[in-house]
């Protein structure tokens, strides 16, 4: 297409309703966003730690508290303290980092509650903190009836087995599922609260934090319309593009050429925008009756398993990761053969284990100090590196899976 010709698409895209609807979302003023909250964890802990304290004025007393406590028993039934959301909890104590570091802890002044939250936005863990916090928690506030440990993270996932020697302890809590309960809330906050709500759920879908299906909706319209102006942009400013956004192509495009030459069985498409970038095997699939026909782990349906290029993508690693939450017994069995003859430090599997993973494998990929693209070593090291870990892990699974017997 020409040049005056993409000019004249460009000028009708400017005066196109869903084009100015998209530029009056992204540009509708937000307070968070004034103040640089984005993957700031600890902005995050202090807004959270805010509605979590009856005691101040947003107007909600302890209904956010309560509200939490209720989701977590949905997705925790056999913890036993239902009661909590049914319970005045407006004499409590909310807690940030001042006890042995933990983002929020909340605890009544009785004995009934403590209530240890560690928040981890894209961050990963480190040190055995979780062990850590867990075991003050445990030593200070062991009269407690209900000592409950939440981890919050964007897509709700387990602690990682080798940063947690007991994440059964733990319950996973996603930022989508803050967000409902947020969105639940505003008819009983009062007016100012309900605009910092409505800004925080905004600012979480603008920092790809959690989903936003209808922007998402506007940009894949505006693209069908405008396809060329689009892909000139890119074409332009493709250098402009993020290092994240870099590697990832380059992470899709090992996967897409292993999968055209069959060595895996499917893998994330090129066009792929997250952050969990996943592949399969025919092996695997066969062995796990990864046939997608059941709810679990990733909803309904769900895989049994995935293999992941495991984020950060500045530095990620190749992980088998297991779904057992809603499987039957029979496929429990299955990957409680995989997690025996995989060896290394993991729990046993149960059905109300949500994640899994026996192995783990480092790329040796690390690109935590490039600020863009130019700062990155050799594309074909990059995809090198990626490979080597790749090869690996397939030689791992052809390995396990040759010392089990036949699936059932």
């Amino acid at each position: 297409m020409e040049t005056t010709q993409i000019e004249v698409q460009a000028m009708r895209m400017l005066a196109d309703d869903d084009f100015l609807a998209l530029n009056s979302r992204l540009n509708r003023p937000n307070i968070f966003e004034a103040v640089n909250l984005g993957h700031a964890e600890i902005r995050h802990s202090a807004f959270i730690a805010w509605l979590a304290d009856p005691s101040n004025p947003h107007g909600l007393e302890d209904l956010f508290l309560r509200r939490l406590i209720a989701e977590l028993f949905k997705e925790n039934p056999n913890r036993g303290f239902a009661s909590l959301a049914a319970d005045d909890l407006t004499d409590v104590n909310v807690i940030r980092e001042s006890e042995s570091n933990i983002d929020l802890l909340i605890r009544t002044r009785d004995d009934r509650l403590a209530l240890c939250l560690e928040n981890k936005v894209f961050a990963g863990l480190h040190d055995h903190q979780l062990d850590k916090y867990h075991r003050y928690v445990e030593g200070a506030y062991g009269d407690k009836r209900f000592r409950l440990y939440v981890f919050l993270t964007p897509d709700g996932h387990e602690p990682p087995e080798d940063e947690c020697d007991d994440s059964d302890a733990w319950m996973t809590f996603s930022y989508p599922g803050l967000a409902g309960i947020l969105e639940s809330l505003k008819p009983y906050a009062n007016e100012r609260t309900c605009i910092c709500i409505e800004d925080y759920i905004d600012v979480l879908k603008k920092e790809n934090i959690m989903a936003d299906d209808e922007l998402d909706e506007l940009a894949k319209k505006l693209y069908a319309r405008y396809r060329d102006v689009f892909d000139l942009v890119n074409e332009r400013c493709s250098d402009q593009s993020g290092v994240e956004g870099h590697l990832r192509n380059l992470y899709l495009e090992v996967l897409n050429e292993y999968r055209r030459e069959g060595l895996i069985a499917d893998c994330s498409p090129m066009d792929f925008t997250g952050k969990y970038l996943s592949f399969h095997t025919k092996a695997m699939d066969e062995y796990l009756h990864n046939d997608r026909t059941r709810p679990g782990t990733w909803g309904n349906p769900s895989d049994t398993y995935h293999y992941w290029v495991y984020p950060p993508l500045l530095k990620p690693t190749i992980n088998l990761e297991l779904g057992p939450l809603g499987q039957p017994d029979w496929i429990i069995r299955l990957m409680e053969n995989v997690r025996r003859v995989a060896g290394g430090k993991n729990k046993p599997i149960s059905p109300h284990s949500k994640y899994r993973t026996p192995k783990k494998i480092t790329t040796d990929i690390d690109a935590t100090d490039a600020m863009n693209v130019d700062d990155l070593p050799d594309d074909k090291d990059i995809q090198g590196k990626l490979r080597k870990a790749i090869d690996e892990m397939l030689r791992f699974e052809t390995g396990i899976l040759g010392g089990l017997r036949p699936s059932v």
